[in-house]
């Protein structure tokens, strides 16, 4: 973290998984992985809400956050109501980008069907 104050600004990836217990879990990285959240559902104003502690937890200002990634998920993408939306509403700076990796493997699973 204290690089990621260093510079100031920040951006954010999270991303749900379902852990070999079958709970649902949403990942929050800055530039590392910071967090591992447990939680009762994937709910667009939980994960935001997750994500607004973290940031909170880390002494990081939610003003200087830049930008923000999700997969593919309506819960996180969603322009009206999803996570971005909910965030972008508070951090206007915050640009959404789809996650990379999330398009690679879309990608990936296109080309060998």
């Amino acid at each position: 973290m204290h690089d990621v104050k260093a510079n100031k600004y920040f951006s954010r990836i999270a991303d749900e998984a379902t852990d070999s217990s079958f709970k649902e879990r949403v990942y929050v990285v800055h530039e590392d992985l910071v967090g591992r959240y447990k939680t009762g559902n994937t709910k667009a104003e939980k994960v935001t809400k997750i994500i607004k502690d973290s940031v909170c937890l880390f002494g990081l200002d939610l003003d200087d956050c830049r930008g923000q990634g999700y997969d593919e998920a309506c819960n996180m993408k969603g322009r009206l109501c999803g996570g971005q939306a909910r965030m972008k509403s508070e951090c206007p700076n915050a640009i959404f980008i789809h996650c990379f990796c999330h398009s690679l493997n879309l990608a990936a699973q296109n080309c060998s069907k």
